[in-house]
C-alpha cells in the first residue's frame, strides 16, 4: 500500500514537471523583437570609443561607464544596458547575476577578481529554474580612454560586451523527454499493480 501511495505521489509530480516543461517551452514560441542593441564602436587608432550612434545619455564626467548589449530567449535583436558613476564602484544586474565593478586605475576588479585592459571576463548559468534558457555575459576591460569627438569628456574605464538569456532546445527536449518517459512507467506500474488480484 505504502508503495502504492508513492507511485501516485510520483506520478503527480512528474505530471506536474511535464506540463511546466511544455507550458514554458510553447512559451517561447512567442518572440518579440527589440533593435536597440550598444550602438559604440572601439577605435584603437584613436584610444577612444566613438558613441555617436548611442540612443543613450553619455556624460562628460564618469569614473566607470559601462555598455552591454542584451538579449533575450524571447526577442530576436538586442536592447542596450548603460550606466555610468561618478564614483569607482558600480554593481550591474545581469542575466547571471549581480556584477560588482571597481576601479584600480586601468584593471577593472569583477568581483574581486582583476581584469587587465583588453581582457575578457565570461560566465555562462549551467542551472535556470526554465529548463529551455541558458544565461550567459561576457564583458571586456577596455581600460581608460576617452571619447572620440569629445575632447571635454573625461577619459574613464570602460567595460563593453552583452549578456542575457538563449533558447537551450537540446536541453528542454531531452529533459521533457525523460519526464515523458517516466510517466508512461509509471503508469505502466501502476496499472500491473491494479490488475493483480
Amino acid at each position: 500500500m505504502f508503495r502504492k501511495v508513492v507511485k501516485i505521489l510520483l506520478l503527480v509530480i512528474v505530471i506536474l514537471l511535464l506540463g511546466c516543461s511544455v507550458l514554458t517551452g510553447c512559451s517561447h514560441l512567442l518572440r518579440g523583437f527589440m533593435d536597440f542593441p550598444c550602438f559604440v564602436r572601439y577605435d584603437e587608432a584613436g584610444r577612444c570609443l566613438n558613441v555617436d550612434n548611442t540612443f543613450v545619455n553619455v556624460p562628460d564626467a564618469a569614473e566607470i561607464e559601462v555598455f552591454l548589449t542584451t538579449y533575450s530567449a524571447d526577442f530576436s535583436g538586442g536592447g542596450c544596458h548603460h550606466e555610468a558613476v561618478g564614483s569607482g564602484r558600480l554593481s550591474v544586474d545581469t542575466a547571471v547575476g549581480t556584477l560588482s565593478l571597481e576601479r584600480s586605475g586601468e584593471t577593472l576588479l569583477v568581483n574581486g577578481s582583476p581584469l587587465a585592459p583588453g581582457e575578457t571576463y565570461t560566465e555562462r548559468q549551467a542551472f535556470s529554474f526554465d529548463i529551455w534558457e541558458t544565461a550567459s555575459l561576457e564583458i571586456q576591460n577596455l581600460g581608460v580612454v576617452g571619447l572620440c569627438g569629445r575632447p571635454e569628456a573625461a577619459p574613464r574605464l570602460l567595460v563593453v560586451g552583452s549578456y542575457g538569456t538563449r533558447l537551450t532546445l537540446l536541453r528542454g527536449a531531452a529533459v521533457t523527454l525523460f519526464l515523458l518517459a517516466a510517466l508512461i512507467l509509471l503508469i505502466r506500474s501502476l496499472r500491473r499493480k491494479a490488475a493483480k488480484p
